[in-house]
């Protein structure tokens, strides 16, 4: 622990304490029992991902040892950019070529996008999604080009990322699942998105009631329930804000 940032030591301690961050996790109770194993791990995981993150070439080669974060380190290589730190990790073992895809097409990276191609990705459809979320529409016609076909998908991402030159893009090419994206559109907050979705053919409002309550996007929340979306749908408490 002595190599490791003291004020991550302290940050991810301090998340011991607030187990509503952990409530999607099955182990989250373990924090607890196992508090100094677990943060000795979990830094040193966030050290590495940070590393890579940002480029720091010779914080990551001081992980050499560990194998099983070598994953971690491609693919926050691939979200951020970094082909050099990408190539280093695949010379070290990793092999995760798909989620690497989907991360670059993600941060709009075409070099590295090809670089996961040529390593044999065959996530096609997930790049595509990735792609329409970040707003990367040059990477999206190469995911289609390389034969992914979720439109649908590839919607949903465009409605969370709030790009509708996107959205109008899957919908031409036949997305029907105006309401997953309506949802998507509301919660994340993209009203014009939800505008977009609204003058197709939606069948259930209370998706994007749902959604809005998700986010906590009150004035989508009344305009779901103006246009018929049933007030009940959502949880007594977020009713309770509304009033």
């Amino acid at each position: 622990m002595e190599d490791l940032p003291s004020e991550m030591v302290n940050e991810i301690l301090s998340r011991l304490d607030k187990p509503s961050l952990f409530q999607a996790s099955n182990v989250c109770k373990l924090w607890r029992q196992q508090a100094l194993t677990q943060v000795v791990t979990v830094c040193g995981r966030l050290e590495f991902g940070i590393a890579a993150c940002k480029g720091d070439r010779l914080s990551i080669i001081r992980y050499r040892g560990k194998c099983a974060w070598i994953e971690l380190g491609l693919i926050s290589a691939c979200r951020y950019g970094h082909r050099d730190l990408a190539e280093l990790m695949i010379t070290r073992g990793a092999k995760d070529f798909d989620e690497g895809l989907y991360e670059a097409c993600l941060g709009g990276h075409v070099d590295l996008v090809k670089l996961m191609l040529i390593r044999s990705a065959r996530a096609f459809n997930y790049g595509l999604f990735g792609a329409c979320k970040g707003g990367h529409k040059e990477l999206a016609e190469m995911m289609m080009a390389e034969g992914a076909k979720d439109y649908n998908w590839g919607l949903e991402g465009a409605c969370i990322g709030g790009h509708e030159n996107l959205a109008k893009l899957m919908i031409n090419k036949g997305a029907i699942n105006f309401d997953s994206g309506l949802r998507c559109a509301c919660s994340a907050g993209h009203k014009s998105l939800v505008e977009l979705m609204m003058v197709y053919n939606v069948k259930c409002l209370n998706e994007g009631l749902w959604g809005a309550c998700q986010g906590g996007h009150k004035e989508l929340m009344r305009l779901m329930i103006t246009k018929g979306a049933n007030f009940c749908y959502c949880n007594r408490t977020i009713r309770e804000h509304l009033i």
